[in-house]
């Protein structure tokens, strides 16, 4: 999957790719803090084609994995990387066929 439909970077997919869903996860706005740790927005996408948006779950595809994702990264057990503030859930196009939303999270407590 990773490199397939899970990019660790920004990806765009071109007009010809087959319809898909796509996640990926990028740091953007990083900063020093106290001139010893670094740290960043964690954004994470999903995106897809309008033809896969439907679901059989009363919400659209991306609704559903960014539920999931939101409820992974808010747990009390954690992921390994510390405990995570939420900052914005936007909509986001990527280009004329693909769409979907992003997360946007900011570490407050490092593991």
């Amino acid at each position: 999957m990773i490199y397939n439909n899970v990019f660790p970077h920004r990806f765009i997919p071109d007009n010809t790719t087959t319809s898909n869903i796509f996640l990926t996860a990028s740091y953007k706005k990083i900063t020093m803090v106290n001139n010893r740790y670094i740290v960043g927005n964690l954004v994470l996408e999903v995106f897809t084609t309008s033809e896969l948006l439907r679901t059989d779950y009363g919400m659209t595809r991306i609704d559903f994995i960014m539920n999931k994702i939101n409820d992974l990264l808010n747990s009390q057990k954690g992921v390994g990387i510390g405990k995570l503030e939420f900052i914005e859930l936007d909509e986001l196009v990527v280009n004329d066929i693909y769409s979907g939303a992003s997360i946007t999270y900011r570490p407050i407590q490092f593991n």
